[in-house]
């Protein structure tokens, strides 16, 4: 019957030592609560009556990284109808390339459901067809057994308001010399405040 004994070095080359936890069976499940990458290896030991020697391969490396979290590179946005708008995700952690879906809905706590168009990219095309608000958030995914969670970005929003219109309140107007005439813009839509030119 062979004694198993797992080992483990912060290095491949590096100086091994017995590993933590149950290292005495034919299998070893590494601890995985912290980040960072670790080399292990099995010895494997005969009686000495059976005249087998002690076996032990080359190590093999377990990486452990962070689980995944994901956010918005850019902050909340406010444009006219027709702007283009591309909203970009950042992810950090994780394992190997993740699966992206964005969602929308239209409060900041409200029900996400799959947004328009091409949903599944790191980034997204957030429409700008109708004046109104809407709130976007990214969440990634991982396939196989890699023990990393679905993580959703914070919701971000997206205001969309009407192309401006400038009107004058009053009517055309008719004085005599001397009078005070003052002429007053009433502006709609638009972002921000405006530039006047007379």
């Amino acid at each position: 019957t062979p004694v198993y004994l797992w080992l483990t070095s912060a290095t491949q080359n590096g100086t091994y030592s017995a590993a933590p936890g149950v290292n005495n069976n034919a299998t070893y499940s590494p601890p995985t609560g912290n980040s960072g990458t670790a080399w292990y290896s099995l010895s494997v030991t005969y009686p000495v009556s059976t005249g087998c020697s002690a076996a032990e391969p080359a190590g093999q490396y377990v990486t452990v990284n962070a689980q995944p979290a994901v956010s918005f590179i850019n902050g909340n946005v406010e444009v006219c109808t027709g702007a283009t708008v591309t909203l970009e995700s950042n992810v950090t952690g994780g394992v190997g390339a993740p699966t992206y879906l964005w969602e929308t809905a239209t409060t900041q706590n409200g029900t996400y459901t799959a947004a328009g168009g091409t949903n599944n990219a790191d980034d997204y095309n957030a429409s700008t067809a109708t004046p109104g608000t809407q709130w976007y958030r990214v969440s990634v995914s991982y396939a196989g057994s890699t023990g990393c969670n679905t993580s959703s970005s914070a919701g971000q929003f997206v205001t969309v308001n009407a192309q401006p219109v400038v009107t004058f309140a009053g009517g055309d107007v008719s004085v005599c010399t001397g009078a005070t005439v003052t002429l007053t813009p009433s502006i709609t839509g638009g972002v921000g405040v405006p530039v006047y030119e007379w």
